[in-house]
């Protein structure tokens, strides 16, 4: 019973990692496409390295900042023909006051056109205009969970709050509309662009541009497009010194398939042990077996059992062990896949059931092929007993 234990731990682990694996994807895919999936990205990264690599995320980890992108930047690619509009961003943390609320807070500075390209419903009042942002306009527009938390049942339309040390008016806000996995949006002060760099921020440049493109056919095309432009304009020649990189839909796509790809493969290692243990258990277990039977190996061997006959009666108990634990196994699995999937949709993540034949075609031909080879030293073993010694001890 011990040994089964371990292989159904590490099978039903096994069944419930490659349904993680599929809903950690479709998870990420479905956030992903929340942001739309006809646009290109561009974003600030330190030159010489990798957008997606360690050192681009150390350094800015570490406060290399780069300044070179900017709104105008923005004006360029929106020039470019397969290019319908654009919005820039840039995230920072302010102390808001308001009466007795006195806390930290995200505020989102971004382009007017941002209610366009990632369009949510306004719950009261209005987002910021264009001439709003021209103007560095002292505005703010509250995602849902922020007018509860500042200002309870009031209407905060038409109020006046305070962002690190400007009084801001607030003229919309915004219906709930869910976090994701990068941010919640719900939990945004929303600023515009100019007013968040220049006024609370004091810099010239944002963090990235948002590019809404019409003929997603042609999305890597524009990307070299919107590379080349912007090249121009940082006045870079050699390609590996770019000071930003620019991300389609698809590669963003293809960037989470090999990040939850690797956790699927460290999760599967981790799995791996507990089938190590179970298998190493079985195999002490036939040992043990084989010690306790010899009488009755040393008799089928005296009445014309071949070396085989044994080697194969011991390899098919030791399957039979690991067959059952991996049946066990699976049906654990698929109970742990529906309780965390039931824990995730009840936390707000779409996180659906996934469990595909090859799942279970996988771990159970795992869960024998453990006993296949916990079973082939053991067997060996008795295989090789002598029947006249057998019969004497």
């Amino acid at each position: 019973m011990l040994s089964i234990l371990g292989v159904t731990i590490g099978i039903s682990t096994l069944i419930m990692i490659f349904a993680f694996g599929a809903a950690l994807q479709h998870l990420l895919e479905s956030q992903l496409s929340s942001f739309g999936t006809n646009y290109v990205q561009v974003e600030v990264k330190v030159p010489n390295v990798a957008a997606e690599s360690s050192e681009n995320a150390q350094g800015r980890s570490q406060g290399i900042v780069i300044t070179t992108l900017t709104v105008e930047d923005g004006e360029a690619i929106k020039k470019i023909d397969n290019v319908t509009d654009y919005y820039a961003g840039t995230l920072d943390q302010k102390i808001i006051q308001y009466q007795n609320y006195d806390e930290n807070s995200f505020i989102y500075g971004v382009s007017a056109s941002y209610i366009d390209i990632d369009p949510h419903e306004i719950a009261t009042g209005r987002f910021f205009d264009k001439q709003e942002e021209d103007t560095q306009a002292l505005v703010a527009v509250l995602g849902s969970n922020k007018v509860k938390t500042i200002f309870g049942d009031e209407d905060p339309v038409g109020k006046r709050m305070k962002i690190g040390k400007l009084q801001f008016q607030v003229i919309g806000t915004l219906k709930e509309k869910g976090s994701n996995m990068f941010f919640d949006v719900d939990d945004m002060i929303y600023v515009p662009i100019t007013t968040t760099t220049k006024r609370l921020l004091g810099v010239d440049y944002v963090t990235f541009i948002f590019a809404q493109i019409a003929d997603n056919s042609l999305a890597e095309i524009t990307k070299t497009v919107i590379e080349d432009v912007i090249r121009e304009r940082h006045n870079i020649t050699d390609p590996n010194k770019d000071d930003f990189a620019v991300t389609t839909f698809e590669q963003g796509l293809e960037l989470l398939g090999t990040i939850s790809g690797a956790a699927s493969i460290l999760l599967i290692l981790i799995a791996s042990i507990s089938l190590i243990v179970g298998s190493v258990g079985i195999m002490n277990i036939m040992f043990v077996t084989v010690t306790e039977r010899i009488n009755e190996i040393g008799l089928r061997k005296a009445i014309g059992a071949t070396k085989t006959a044994i080697q194969t009666q011991f390899l098919i108990e030791a399957m039979v062990l690991t067959g059952v634990g991996g049946v066990i196994g699976v049906c654990f699995g698929v109970l742990g896949v529906v309780g965390i999937s039931a824990v995730a949709t009840k936390l707000g993540f779409d996180w659906p059931v996934i469990l595909e034949p090859h799942f279970f075609i996988i771990s159970l031909g795992v869960s024998i092929l453990v006993g296949l080879l916990a079973g082939y030293l053991p067997a060996q073993k008795a295989a090789g007993l002598d029947p006249i010694e057998a019969l004497r001890k």
